[in-house]
């Protein structure tokens, strides 16, 4: 059973009685029009996916409902209703402060483990690129975050699925303060996907850092782009260097610490 269901006067029973025999089911009554709805979806979402399943968020939308809505006496939405052992317990009216709404819980679930990390930071602490996009993907999807978004650029990028970074990176206002992620890393896709020169003396040194990249070698790509580096930092308009900017934050923490001190000293040469 998913932490997260959709009930409507069909499947309440089911969803939200006999499970609150197993644990605690936090019925959210809302509907599409309804602004504050809005904004208390995502705090709602953000917190049984920290909980991962010790509670279960019933949504009962109340334009498709006809009958819930009349049986809990709904009088305006957001109305939230906490029910355990088919009973009701606590809730709330409105969409009142994320911090209200963990001291409203806390009586009815488990400590949360101190310092929790959302899975998809772990993930990506361990290397693990791959494995933290779908991750990734929920949360955005539960509310598009620029850091959300350059988290899963560089997920794919890792992971090697360059036109899907290249999408994510897309959805990046020009306007936002931390765009200048998004030049590095479109610089670095820019490397991957460009047409050299084989005449030329520097396109063949860059092609090695290409070809590794594609080779999926990414240690090996930042030796190669390190090596143009040294011959000429500003080549191609910085592309080079900004393309291993990015490159480095990708690499496992022990060859990330030595190649960001190679990279310094190309720089600074």
């Amino acid at each position: 059973m998913s932490f997260i269901v959709d009930v409507s006067d069909h499947n309440f029973q089911e969803e939200v009685v006999q499970a609150s025999f197993e644990k605690l089911v936090v019925v959210d009554f809302w509907a599409d029009w309804c602004g504050p709805c809005k904004t208390l979806k995502p705090i709602l979402e953000k917190i049984a996916g920290e909980y991962a399943g010790a509670f279960i968020l019933a949504k009962i939308d109340t334009e498709k409902s006809m009958q819930l809505p009349a049986l809990f006496q709904i009088q305006s939405i957001p109305d939230v209703r906490f029910i355990k052992d088919g009973r009701m317990v606590g809730g709330f009216q409105g969409a009142i402060p994320e911090s209200e709404i963990r001291k409203k819980l806390a009586p009815f679930l488990p400590e949360l483990p101190k310092n929790q990390e959302p899975t998809w930071k772990t993930l990506m602490a361990e290397g693990q690129w791959e494995k933290a996009i779908p991750f990734l993907e929920r949360e955005i999807a539960r509310e598009e975050k620029t850091e959300l978004l350059l988290s899963l650029g560089r997920a794919q990028l890792a992971a090697q699925q360059w036109p899907q970074a290249k999408a994510t990176l897309q959805r990046v206002s020009s306007t936002d303060p931390l765009f200048n992620q998004v030049e590095f890393m479109e610089a670095l896709i820019s490397v991957h996907d460009l047409k050299l020169d084989s005449s030329n003396k520097m396109d063949q040194f860059l092609a090695e850092a290409q070809k590794q990249l594609k080779a999926k070698a990414l240690p090996e790509a930042m030796e190669a782009l390190i090596d143009v580096l040294f011959r000429d930092v500003h080549y191609r308009d910085e592309l080079v260097r900004k393309a291993a900017v990015a490159l480095v934050e990708l690499l496992p923490p022990d060859e990330k610490k030595r190649y960001q001190r190679q990279l310094s000293m190309a720089v600074h040469a």
